[in-house]
């Protein structure tokens, strides 16, 4: 049996949006967090949006109050997201630590994965992706400094 100091998944960190593909990945995040009695910590991203100028729809002056209503929107949808993971992680009998970013998914994933030292990323994984510009995945799973566990949709047609 392993102890959390031998455990090579010491603390995971799980991206959630809400979807089914992110909620395959808590899942089995969850399954991890139980055999190698791993610390979780969950992200949820929300993107700034811009009405006048969708190349800077990361860029944003001043305070959330100050923020549009489809920004606020996109928060809210965020924060449902962790709510959900939450949740779902409670009935199974663990909790995790919830971080809500605002940013582009990719760089907010990998900053915080360094920020908490984490031994592993968990996402969830589309099996079409983005045929263009790469996935979500795609792009953690090239940039990290850390383990990434990719998990693909099972039966759901993702």
């Amino acid at each position: 049996m392993n102890t959390p100091h031998s455990s090579p998944f010491r603390h995971l960190l799980v991206a959630v949006d809400g979807s089914q593909a992110a909620l395959q990945a808590l899942d089995t995040a969850a399954e991890l967090a139980h055999a190698f009695h791993s610390r979780l910590s969950l992200v949820s991203v929300y993107r700034h949006f811009s009405y006048t100028n969708r190349r800077y729809t990361q860029l944003r002056v001043g305070p959330i109050e100050a923020a549009s209503p489809v920004e606020l929107s996109l928060k809210s949808l965020a924060e449902e997201a962790l709510l959900q993971a939450q949740t779902r992680l409670t009935q199974r009998g663990l909790r995790a630590d919830c971080h809500l970013r605002r940013g582009t998914p990719a760089t907010v994933i990998l900053e915080l994965a360094d920020q908490l030292s984490v031994d592993a990323i968990v996402l969830g994984s589309h099996a079409e992706g983005d045929r263009l510009f790469g996935s979500l995945a795609d792009r953690v799973s090239a940039q990290a400094h850390c383990s990434c566990i990719r998990v693909r949709g099972v039966g759901s047609g993702i």
